[in-house]
């Protein structure tokens, strides 16, 4: 995934960040000491980035969209960050349902939608 931010860099002149804790961010996340895979600072939002890729579904799925929900809960408390998954495969065929259910909580692109990010951060929104 680190492949997609180069991408982004080239497209939309972004810097980033990689493996960056949210101590060193100073965000409180409770007993959890988070390592996003990239942080970018755009505009006025810093948005606090984790990628992954499912070629096979199971319970792992399941696990990672519950994190990220409460993650994504969790940072919305904090002014000037947001949290994104990027995430893609065909392991979300078995669970879609798991996936609905975090969309109503974190913005989550893909591969063919990762356009829309550009653009969000090109705009600093």
């Amino acid at each position: 995934m680190k492949t997609l931010f180069i991408i982004l860099k080239k497209s939309v002149n972004i810097c980033f960040q990689t493996e960056v804790s949210s101590k060193e961010l100073g965000l409180n996340l409770g007993s959890d000491h988070k390592r996003f895979d990239f942080v970018v600072k755009s505009g006025e939002l810093t948005y606090l980035i984790e990628t992954n890729f499912y070629n096979v579904g199971g319970s792992k799925l399941n696990e990672v969209a519950r994190a990220y929900i409460k993650i994504a809960q969790e940072i919305s408390r904090f002014n000037g960050f947001k949290f994104v998954w990027i995430t893609d495969g065909q392991g979300w065929l078995s669970s879609k349902n798991e996936l609905k259910e975090a969309y109503k909580s974190v913005k989550i692109y893909n591969l063919s939608t990762l356009h829309l990010f550009a653009g969000e951060l090109k705009n600093g929104r």
